[in-house]
């Protein structure tokens, strides 16, 4: 439940372009691999050695890079981009 309610306020802090946001999702990124890890240990029992190796390929490309990606890719906007219109930055 938890998990949801960090992503909400993630998904609202994205249109406020707060910088809020980026702690927003990283910390319900972390909250969905802990409890992914306690959930597959505690669904899978004693067969979880088969399949750890697709759960974390899985995890790994679907979570993980995503989060690495948005982290490197921010978006810092201007400070007021109606005063900024025509002035040269060199």
């Amino acid at each position: 439940f938890i998990v949801f309610i960090l992503l909400i306020v993630t998904f609202i802090n994205i249109f406020k372009e707060s910088k809020k946001m980026f702690t927003y999702l990283n910390v319900t990124s972390f909250l969905i691999v802990i409890l992914g890890f306690l959930s597959f240990y505690m669904n899978y029992g004693e067969l979880w050695k088969i399949y750890i190796n697709s759960f974390l390929i899985t995890l790994f490309i679907f979570l993980i890079v995503p989060t690495l990606l948005i982290n490197y890719f921010r978006h810092t906007p201007a400070k007021n981009e109606i005063e900024e219109i025509g002035k040269k930055q060199d």
